[in-house]
């Protein structure tokens, strides 16, 4: 069967990686699984999304590409539409990392415009970090409030307990927690993706990508896919609750990825990521609280 796989922009108006994308391999798979598409199926790819426009075929190129001239008898689906109307999650496993990945792998590669900007760094001597403020920082119902100096305890924790360390790549949406990874962290190569962050006071940039000019959406949506990528070509990541950094163990399911505050939510990848483990009282003791509710312990 050949397929037309589309979404409007009003259509997914969630996170690029937690809704989107995610939505996307899922119906993939299902459809494989399914035996509803097969090596010979021919499928083209027309995704947008509310804050990050045209991301497929822009962003995220098909591996293989079709006219639609050679597609007039495809059969359209639409992702919300296929998401509404089937119960086709991910298994709340961790072996659906991997069965996302082979799925991401077979069917998409990022655009050269994407590959040309991310930073370039020794992996297997850089710590990922992921702090997710903002809004995030005060939904109760999906994550715990967490400190910068709580992250920046458990940050030296991790440092010194992994002597091999040099470089941290930084990934945030306060542009405060950067500046001051920096000042604390001298002693280590900080690496950050330039971008546009929210300021001290100000509510989630991100989410504004609707309300933007198109110059800024697209640098806002090349900014994260950058900074995932990033993450995946780190030795290990410790994060807050973002599905931004989840994402980046599809890409590499081998990284060592680390979750510092709880997903409430039973939502794949986010709620699957193991708490970071300390033989520390005083970090423990951050943990105790900033885990508390995580889905899988």
């Amino acid at each position: 069967m050949d397929l037309i796989i589309y979404s409007d922009k009003n259509d997914l108006t969630e996170g690029m990686f937690g809704q989107c994308l995610t939505w996307l391999l899922e119906i993939l798979y299902a459809l494989e699984h399914n035996n509803n598409i097969t090596e010979k199926s021919k499928i083209i790819f027309d995704v947008n999304a509310l804050a990050y426009d045209n991301l497929i075929p822009r962003y995220i190129i098909p591996k293989k590409i079709y006219d639609r001239v050679e597609l007039q008898d495809a059969k359209i689906l639409n992702i919300k539409g296929v998401k509404s109307m089937n119960k086709i999650d991910f298994d709340f496993h961790e072996n659906s990392f991997l069965i996302a990945n082979k799925t991401w792998n077979k069917y998409f590669d990022f655009s050269t415009n994407i590959k040309d900007k991310i930073p370039s760094f020794d992996g297997t001597k850089t710590l990922g970090l992921h702090y997710r403020g903002t809004d995030k920082n005060t939904d109760l119902s999906q994550a715990n409030p967490m400190t910068h100096e709580e992250v920046f305890l458990i940050v030296e924790d991790f440092l010194n307990n992994n002597t091999h360390i040099e470089n941290i790549y930084c990934c945030s949406d306060e542009q405060q927690f950067i500046d001051k990874m920096i000042v604390r962290f001298a002693k280590y190569n900080i690496i950050h993706f330039t971008q546009i962050r929210s300021m001290e006071g100000m509510k989630a940039f991100f989410r504004e990508g609707q309300y933007v000019d198109k110059i800024l959406q697209d640098e806002m949506t090349i900014a994260a896919l950058v900074d995932m990528i990033a993450l995946s070509k780190c030795d290990s990541v410790l994060k807050t609750s973002s599905a931004l950094s989840a994402f980046s163990k599809i890409i590499n399911p081998k990284l060592n990825l680390y979750a510092i505050s709880a997903m409430k939510q039973r939502w794949f990848p986010t709620g699957l990521v193991p708490k970071y483990n300390s033989k520390s009282n005083i970090i423990n003791q951050i943990l105790n609280r900033t885990m508390y509710g995580h889905v899988i312990y």
